[in-house]
């Protein structure tokens, strides 16, 4: 597994989830008694479904939380710039700002999605 892709996508919450299957999947095939035991097996089971339920529930409200962006009282002013300038890109809410004086060779985009 490449770390550095798994943590950039999932997060903390992939070094959870191989921690927990690490350790499962370690007592299953180690312990004698689960080899043995039905019960266990429908206990682990139900963990292991738990866990999933948690985590997927978490993913989801987090991402359900919209964050208000705001770009208020701020000035822009006297810049020099030789690409694009975007200023208050993806902001909710845009008002009481100084923009002037720029000097844009291209684009210059204020708010927007």
């Amino acid at each position: 597994m490449d770390w550095k892709i798994a943590l950039k996508v999932g997060g903390p919450s992939i070094v959870a989830t191989w921690v927990f299957y690490s350790i499962i999947t370690f007592i299953l095939s180690e312990s004698e008694i689960f080899k043995t035991n039905i019960i266990l097996h429908f206990f682990v089971i139900i963990v292991v479904f738990i866990f999933c339920l948690v985590m997927g529930l978490k993913l989801m409200s987090a991402g359900n939380k919209k964050h208000k962006n705001t770009f208020i009282k701020n000035e822009v002013v006297d810049n020099k710039v030789d690409e694009n300038l975007n200023i208050a890109l993806n902001s909710s809410e845009i008002k009481d700002n100084k923009i002037k004086g720029n000097t844009v060779k291209k684009d210059m985009n204020i708010g927007g999605r």
